[in-house]
């Protein structure tokens, strides 16, 4: 939503005034700018999501014998560096979360306001705000894909770590399968 913020003192308010009883709600918000990099965040973590998916896959069909397996093995290893290669880092590093602004809107007017102390020197403008309860389903959907990424991504990095033994190939793919889930 836009709502005019003063540059000097962050007050926030919409002009909108109630014709008969106001009815004040509390109304937690977040800069749009915030909410803009958990989604760019969670977009990054689903694209590695999918482009890891095929390894995934691969991985969760177990090849007949040994000597599949060690030629399986082996496209597995390309699939998971070219994957990986070619995958973006996250965009939004893990910290304490975005700063919170709490005002109180009106369900009547739809007037939103946040005072503060005025520092004498008001420049207003349209900022954007995303609800603190839309921002943090997001969050949860962003911090859930991240934590699926990050576990397939160590998963591709481990199977370029290993390099089986003869005749130990199968053992490993099994081992691996185990850690699909």
């Amino acid at each position: 939503m836009t709502i005019p913020t003063c540059m000097g003192c962050g007050a926030m308010g919409r002009a909108a005034r109630c014709d008969g009883e106001c009815s004040e709600h509390r109304l937690d918000l977040v800069s749009a700018d915030d909410f803009d990099a958990v989604c760019d965040a969670g977009r990054v973590a689903h694209a590695t999501i999918v482009r890891l998916d095929a390894v995934r896959r691969r991985l969760a069909e177990t090849p007949s014998d040994e000597q599949v397996c060690e030629e399986a093995y082996r496209q597995l290893r390309e699939a998971a560096a070219a994957t990986l290669a070619g995958l973006t880092p996250h965009a939004l590093a893990d910290g304490d979360g975005p700063s919170v602004r709490t005002g109180w809107w009106c369900a009547t007017c739809g007037n939103v306001d946040a005072p503060e102390p005025c520092l004498g020197i008001c420049i207003w403008r349209a900022t954007e705000w995303v609800n603190l309860d839309v921002y943090a389903a997001e969050d949860r959907r962003t911090i859930s894909d991240r934590r699926h990424a990050d576990a397939l991504v160590k998963l591709a990095r481990d199977v370029l770590a290993v390099t089986p033994r003869r005749g130990r190939y199968l053992d490993n793919w099994r081992a691996l399968q185990i850690r699909l889930g």
